[in-house]
């Protein structure tokens, strides 16, 4: 890689990650652009991660367009044509390879006619018939079975935005279901047998998204001069077969959550003052070098 002083004259240097992240940073100090579980989420990775997250355009894989698929059918049913469009070229493709063609979708034919129905989507995101009709199965599994009914119908509110202050940044979040007593987050899981789905709840831990929107919600109620009143938090799980299951956040868990929460918060302030948005895993290290020590596992050690 070139440095500065090896470019030819006139030639500018790429901007580092450090210096496209200066104008990101002062918009998050100043509130301009807001904090969300995300965002966070990429940070507890590593800094560079939480750079990358905020630099990068990303778009939207199969598997998101599902999950947001999915959270649009089971919460917001009634919005699902606003916002997708279920795109079937079926007949056009059957018609092309009865007119001799092996491979329809790759013929000028077949490209022509694609760009012109997918005008007809214009902003909405655009999903196959078969995803649509699976999707739809999928969230009537949830809206009946009878643990995530259970939540759903103690939690009228649907997609509920907040914003609010914490830890002197400004945070923004999405309720999926709210409720007097209850909330809850409908999350797509690969597998959402009971003891994997809790597993996925530590290793990524989605108990610290709990923590945030319930203390943003009592930050809010209490400005607004609200009677504050603590509401379980349930997850529910849902996998492509239709499997689905609810678990509620223990109170211990959401304690432990707390102080996870000032602990990264902590550690978001001296990446900011350090500049630390080049830094990998490196960043958790103890050691100053940013190495890390494997040790002896504790099933190593003799038990006698």
């Amino acid at each position: 890689m070139e440095t500065a002083e090896e470019l030819k004259p006139g030639v500018e240097p790429m901007p580092s990650r450090v210096d496209l992240m200066i104008p990101i940073i002062k918009k998050i100090m100043s509130g301009e652009m807001r904090l969300s579980y995300t965002a966070l989420s990429n940070f507890m990775d590593s800094p560079k991660d939480f750079a990358d997250y905020k630099l990068q355009k990303k778009e939207p894989t199969p598997a998101m367009i599902y999950g947001g698929m999915l959270h649009c059918l089971i919460l917001e049913p009634g919005k699902f044509d606003e916002r997708y469009f279920a795109f079937d070229d079926s007949d056009k493709v059957e018609e092309l390879r009865q007119g001799g063609s092996k491979n329809p979708r790759a013929t000028k034919a077949y490209k022509e006619w694609r760009f012109i129905a997918c005008g007809q989507a214009g902003d909405r995101t655009i999903v196959s018939p078969k995803e649509h009709a699976h999707a739809k199965i999928v969230a009537l599994n949830v809206i009946h079975n009878r643990a995530s009914a259970r939540i759903m119908r103690a939690c009228p509110k649907r997609e509920t935005p907040i914003d609010w202050e914490w830890f002197n940044f400004f945070f923004h979040g999405v309720i999926d279901l709210l409720g007097d007593e209850d909330m809850a987050d409908v999350k797509s899981m690969p597998d959402a047998q009971q003891d994997k789905v809790q597993r996925e709840i530590w290793y990524r831990k989605l108990y610290l998204q709990a923590v945030i929107y319930l203390t943003g919600l009592k930050i809010i109620e209490e400005l607004a001069g609200l009677p504050w009143k603590q509401r379980k938090y349930h997850i529910i799980a849902v996998d492509k077969l239709g499997g689905i299951s609810v678990h509620t956040l223990n109170e211990r868990l959401l304690k432990h959550g707390i102080q996870e929460m000032e602990y990264y918060m902590k550690r978001f302030n001296y990446a900011i003052l350090t500049e630390a948005w080049d830094q990998s895993y490196d960043f958790w290290s103890d050691q100053w070098t940013g190495l890390f020590m494997c040790d002896k596992a504790g099933w190593m050690y003799d038990k006698d």
